[in-house]
Order: structure tokens, then sequence, then C-alpha cells
């Protein structure tokens, strides 16, 4: 229903590899998802998984790499899927169902809704 299962069908690269780059990138997108895990109100337990999550995702979106909230919605998504789950429907959400320019470094889809 997400489209999660093909994103991951047709991606290629494991989540376990996308995890591996994540923790390997030294940006600006790893620095600021470090300083957002703690405000993010997940359990000292969950906070690795999360980081892998956003990790993950920053590695595969080098464009993107991580914008501020990304993390309360991929909390979001761990209430109710295990780790690799969650990360492929985080894609699904952001790379294809959300409208282009909501996640990016100038947000210019979100701000556009809310004017």
């Amino acid at each position: 229903c997400s489209g999660a299962a093909v994103k991951r069908q047709e991606a290629g690269v494991s989540y376990a590899d996308y995890v591996q780059q994540g923790l390997e990138l030294r940006t600006e997108a790893t620095t600021v998802i470090e300083v957002d895990l703690p405000r993010t109100g997940i359990g000292a337990n969950k906070i690795g998984v999360l980081r892998n999550i956003l990790l993950a995702f920053a590695a595969r979106n080098p464009s993107i790499g991580y914008c501020q909230s990304m993390n309360f919605i991929a909390k979001t998504l761990l209430l109710y899927n295990e780790e690799e789950r969650a990360f492929w429907i985080l894609c699904s959400l952001l790379e294809d169902v959300l409208p282009a320019g909501y996640y990016t470094p100038t947000m210019n889809g979100l701000r556009c809704d809310l004017r």
C-alpha cells in the first residue's frame, strides 16, 4: 500500500548497506541527525535504530540528506513497524508520496503549503 515493498525490491542496495554507508558519512546531515536524536523523545534503547534509519536515508538521498522533523516521521513509523520496514516506508513517503521539494535543504514545497 505504501510502495515500500516495491521500493525495497527495486533498490539494488540492501538496507544494511545503506546503514553502513550512512555510518561512514561525514556531512552536515549527520551532525544535525546527532543533534536531533535526543530531541525526538524516543527511548534510549531505540535511539540507535532511529539513527540507523536516518543515516541510511541520508546515504540513499545525498541531495536531501536530512531535514528537521524527519526524525519524528521515522519515530512514528517505528511505533508500528520494525526497523527495515520503517526505513523503506520513510523512503516511499519522502521520495514518492509527498510533493517534490518538501524535504530538501530549502524545503520550498513545505514553505509553499505553509503560506
